[in-house]
């Protein structure tokens, strides 16, 4: 995550995370030939560009913020005939940050996302939802 904060309560920045999609068993074949199940994972990769995020301006070493984004999400689905699409999301965050030196700052946030998703049977189409929730640890450096 790269940011910039204009003031004390506000901040942009933009964001790359990924995590596994979708879990789904299917057919494999080792390198001896052996036949059998295997576990294959989709992946979805995340940019978040732009996201606000607005602090709770109190003095002390505890910030509280609230973030509100939206991005794009890649979807590489596990399927026989693996479809790959690009979806929209918003996302909303809930958190804080604890400034442990002059400038540095350790977060923890807990966080949403709604993605916008396709079938296979016309990936043009935004036909169902899907939801992240994402727990997180956050180390800030401030120049």
């Amino acid at each position: 995550m790269f940011g910039w904060r204009a003031t004390n309560w506000i901040g942009l920045y933009a964001g790359l995370s990924a995590y596994v999609h979708e879990a789904m068993y299917a057919g494999a074949t080792d390198a001896y030939g052996n036949t059998g199940r295997a576990l294959f994972y989709g992946r979805a990769t995340v940019i978040d560009v732009p996201v606000v995020r607005l602090f709770l301006p109190v003095s002390g070493r505890f910030q509280p913020f609230v973030d509100l984004g939206a991005g794009v999400t890649f979807v590489n689905r596990v399927r026989d005939d693996p479809s790959f699409s690009a979806l929209g999301h918003g996302r909303f965050s809930l958190g804080f940050d604890a400034w442990v030196a002059r400038r540095t700052t350790l977060g923890v946030l807990a966080g949403y996302r709604l993605l916008g998703m396709a079938d296979d049977s016309d990936a043009d189409d935004v036909n169902e939802l899907g939801h992240q929730l994402q727990l997180g640890l956050e180390l800030g450096f401030h120049f």
